[in-house]
């Protein structure tokens, strides 16, 4: 083990000095280490990202092709605003069911769909303007769902119980992944709320769905 870890050090000074024998060569200069310091989740992805319920915020530019908003919704059936989008969230569960996980329509009906994501026992609650309970997130482009991340908002953290994703549209990009998108939105808004932690749920080894 100790060969391997000294063996990858060698190679990375053999990377290093070719990429300054090369940079000399062309004239160019050497970045500094702080032009090399890794990015912050601010600087990556939007800031417009916090507690604004039934409210769509605009996540893209302007003079953008496309119009990109996130909506954060109650994950409840007796809220009128939450009933507004539940069948087109609903259409796009069951695409993701379906394609991603080869579901029977009749094993991710509309029913299934409500008792798995729509009716949590978390009773809501809003606290120093923040709203604790069962949350929908929904990403829209163009004003139509393309996923919707799941989230239990508590006094002390925020859980991502499940993502649901249109396959169909985000097929069209070939370097374009959902779930690391939308965990990383989670995490900025778990920043934004001021919450210590965030939890991305259990992996369960013996779930073929989680292989």
């Amino acid at each position: 083990q100790f060969k391997r870890v000294e063996g990858l050090k060698k190679a990375r000074i053999l990377r290093r000095e070719r990429y300054l024998e090369k940079l000399i060569k062309s004239g160019g200069e050497v970045k500094s280490k702080a032009e090399n310091q890794p990015k912050s989740i601010a600087t990556l992805i939007p800031r417009q990202n916090s507690f604004a319920l039934n409210q769509k915020i605009l996540q893209s530019d302007t003079n953008s092709t496309h119009k990109f908003e996130m909506q954060l919704v109650k994950a409840d059936l007796a809220d009128k605003q939450f009933m507004m989008s539940f069948h087109e969230s609903f259409r796009v569960y069951q695409r993701y069911q379906t394609s991603i996980h080869q579901d029977k329509p009749q094993d991710c009906d509309i029913q299934t769909f409500a008792g798995f994501l729509c009716d949590s026992p978390l009773i809501y609650e809003m606290k120093n303007n923040k709203g604790f309970g069962a949350f929908h997130q929904q990403y829209l482009v163009d004003g139509a769902i393309v996923a919707v991340g799941v989230v239990d908002i508590l006094p002390h953290s925020l859980s991502s119980v499940y993502l649901y994703y249109d396959p169909d549209w985000w097929g069209k990009g070939p370097n374009l992944s959902p779930g690391t998108y939308t965990a990383i939105r989670e995490v900025q808004f778990t920043q934004q709320l001021d919450l210590p932690f965030y939890y991305m749920g259990y992996y369960i080894h013996s779930c073929p769905k989680m292989r």
